[in-house]
């Protein structure tokens, strides 16, 4: 049986400011084309860390709106679950091992990042309530 949660009190999240994620997310996935020292992969990665810390919870509130067992909530929970065990991995298992964990780590923000957007939701139109014509026999 599935249920939809119920949010009894609105879930206050600390703003969010859009361009300081995107200009880190630009330097990170930027790394490939020029190679960075450890230090600054390491900086990268706390940047990314602190980004997806304040994304996470906002997202999470969000997929709980949905109907709690549906496909979508289902697909939503795998996708947030595997960005917090990305989160988790850490450096230091060599240094194309790091370069792509931070390239992931940006590759999870931006995915978090474009969840904050209000999406816009496209239905079709529906035409207006008519009258039944019902023919007499």
């Amino acid at each position: 049986m599935t249920h939809r949660t119920t949010d009894t009190e609105p879930t206050h999240h600390p703003a969010v400011d859009t361009a300081a994620i995107q200009h880190t997310l630009d330097r990170a996935l930027a790394i490939r084309s020029s190679p960075l020292e450890p230090d600054e992969l390491a900086a990268l990665e706390t940047l990314l860390l602190g980004h997806i810390a304040t994304l996470l919870p906002v997202a999470r509130t969000r997929i709980g709106r949905l109907w709690v067992g549906s496909l979508a909530w289902d697909r939503e929970r795998a996708v947030l679950d595997r960005i917090a065990a990305q989160a988790q991995r850490g450096l230091g298992h060599g240094a194309l091992a790091d370069i792509s964990h931070v390239t992931q780590l940006a590759r999870d923000c931006r995915r978090l990042l474009e969840r904050q957007r209000p999406v816009e939701r496209h239905r079709p139109a529906t035409p207006e309530a008519r009258p039944s014509q019902v023919s007499e026999l």
